[in-house]
Order: structure tokens, then C-alpha cells, then sequence
């Protein structure tokens, strides 16, 4: 289920339960888990979209870049069509990629929305 979290971990083989009682079960020697080969673990590619592709819109990429630089929050207003999400599209591209604690730290929060 949960495979992909896994490959975080580090680990070659990992055991996936659908509930917690399975894994109480595991625990106390009623259910055996089985095991699985955890997945290599995924590399986001860059899509190429550049902040040299927009044009004009000086303010919204100095704003993305200080954003991107500082790990600070960052919210584009305004009517519909004035390219807000144009801009946050290239934000994903100026962020580092993500340390091994900082992709367990985010793949518990998604865990939680599921």
C-alpha cells in the first residue's frame, strides 16, 4: 500500500499492511505480512519551463525566487488570466530537490489525506 513511502526508508524489501489490526496481528504472531520489493525511488524531472519564458511580470518572479530561496509561503492574487498560475507553475522548477528527511516529513502529511 504503502510502497512508495517505503523507498524512503532505504530498505530493499519492506511488509504492507491495508490496516493497522493487520499490523497488530503481525505483532502478536496471528498474521503473517508479506513481503514485497520496495520500488526504486522516483526522481521528479524537471519539466524546462524557464522564468525567462514569461514575459513582463518583474514582480511575480522576483516574488517566486526570494520565495523559492527563502522556504517562504508565497500567495498570488488577482482577477482571472493575469498569468498567477503561470507563475506558481515555474515554482516547482527553482526548488531544490528535496533531502531524504524532508521526503519522509512530506510523505507522512500526504499519508495522512489519504
Amino acid at each position: 500500500v504503502n510502497g512508495d513511502q517505503a523507498a524512503l526508508v532505504g530498505k530493499e524489501q519492506h511488509k504492507s499492511a491495508q490496516s493497522l489490526l493487520e499490523v497488530c496481528a503481525e505483532l502478536c504472531g496471528q498474521h503473517r505480512l508479506n513481503l514485497y520489493q520496495t520500488p526504486k525511488r522516483k526522481t521528479v524531472e524537471k519539466h524546462g519551463r524557464d522564468l525567462q519564458d514569461i514575459i513582463g511580470q518583474q514582480q511575480g518572479k522576483r516574488a517566486l525566487e526570494i520565495a523559492a530561496a527563502g522556504n517562504h509561503n508565497l500567495l498570488f492574487l488577482g482577477p482571472p488570466g493575469t498569468g498567477k498560475t503561470m507563475l506558481a507553475s515555474r515554482l516547482c522548477d527553482l526548488l531544490p530537490e528535496m533531502s531524504d528527511e524532508e521526503a519522509m516529513e512530506t510523505a507522512s502529511v500526504a499519508s495522512l489525506t489519504q
